[in-house]
């Protein structure tokens, strides 16, 4: 490559360095290099085209592009004999049943219109309806009684079979819907880990409904998105709301088509949100009363809120490791609190910051 530098100042170096990052790639000289390697991770152009080169081969040599479209061959011919085995069975079982229905429901209606006159009829029905009473047999309801509720038990573990498989797939690729959004947005390592860390309670799981289903970037309206569960085709269950054109992820629980309980993150003021959440405005929720707030590299505070602020009494602790624990209004100090700040390794503590003192600002 023979392209120049083009920064003032940097004499049209030659152009040795590249940032790929998920957004944009950035191209550098030595002097850019020595300028920016603690901002941006550079690399010599030399390294980079080693390692495409490796990738390029290693993709030739194990035919990769022919790995790919066999295991789309494969995954099409499994779905089609899962569907097929399932239809089958499912309809052996629905004629297995119509079968014994109809001999019960007609043996049933003879009974019920039965006249001495049959008697003397020669017809093959009444002889095998008679003979059936005459002798005692086990009865076809009672013989049907039992079948199907063998059959039905059947059904109801293939259902809870697929569920259980349903939910296993779900799981899996609901990670890989969280990597995807990680990767799009460059989201903070404090915010992965919190999203990763993220215990949704049982009441909100939805795993057992008989109406859930799944859907992947189902569009609600333009720049909105949503990946998760759905119940009778509500937002309900676990899932990722995107709201595109500001930069909000909401994870969590749904209930009724609303974001509930989890995690905000507005990723353009670098802050994150976790706890309960009401409803603000159509796609807009805001944390209900209490929860935690982080703002990336600098704080998270556990406390109360009021409008997205903090508000009544709460803890902060800063990436300094300074604390506070105390009173707070609109996201300022307020009342009677604890201010401790570290020194070194040495967390130092003056006389007024033991005093609990009023913070008006």
């Amino acid at each position: 490559m023979n392209q120049k530098c083009q920064t003032i100042g940097h004499n049209q170096r030659q152009i040795e360095f590249i940032c790929i990052q998920p957004k944009e790639i950035l191209w550098g000289c030595s002097k850019c290099y020595e300028q920016y390697k603690n901002k941006y991770s550079f690399k010599p152009i030399i390294q980079i085209q080693k390692v495409l080169n490796q990738s390029i081969q290693e993709i030739n040599n194990n035919n990769c592009l022919k790995l790919i479209n066999i295991f789309q061959t494969q995954f099409n011919e499994a779905l089609q004999q899962a569907a097929n085995t399932f239809n089958q069975s499912i309809n052996y079982l629905k004629q297995s049943f119509e079968i014994q229905y109809k001999e019960v429901l007609d043996f049933l209606t003879y009974l019920n219109g039965f006249s001495f006159d049959n008697l003397d009829s020669f017809s093959q029905e009444n002889s095998k309806y008679l003979f059936i009473v005459v002798n005692q047999k086990a009865s076809l309801y009672t013989k049907l009684e039992v079948q199907a509720s063998f059959t039905i038990e059947k059904i109801k573990k293939i259902h809870q079979e697929i569920k259980k498989n349903m939910n296993e797939v779900f799981d899996s690729r609901f990670k890989q819907i969280l990597d995807d959004l990680n990767y799009k947005y460059e989201i903070q390592n404090e915010f992965k880990q919190q999203i990763i860390n993220l215990q949704i309670p049982n009441e909100y799981r939805v795993n057992n409904h008989p109406q859930l289903s799944y859907c992947q970037n189902y569009k609600l309206e333009q720049g909105v998105s949503y990946s998760g569960q759905l119940c009778n085709n509500q937002l309900q269950g676990i899932g990722v709301l995107e709201i595109e054109n500001q930069n909000i992820i909401y994870y969590g629980a749904f209930i009724e088509g609303h974001f509930t309980y989890g995690i905000k993150c507005k990723l353009e003021q670098n802050q994150l949100f976790q706890g309960n959440f009401q409803q603000n405005n159509k796609y807009d929720y805001y944390i209900d009363q209490n929860g935690i707030m982080i703002k990336a590299n600098i704080e998270r505070y556990d406390g109360s809120f009021l409008n997205e602020l903090q508000e009544g009494e709460g803890i902060s602790h800063y990436k300094n490791k300074d604390s506070y624990c105390g009173g707070w209004k609109k996201g300022k100090y307020d009342g009677q609190g604890c201010l401790i700040k570290l020194k070194g390794s040495l967390r130092m503590v003056n006389q007024m910051d033991m005093l609990f003192f009023k913070m008006h600002k």
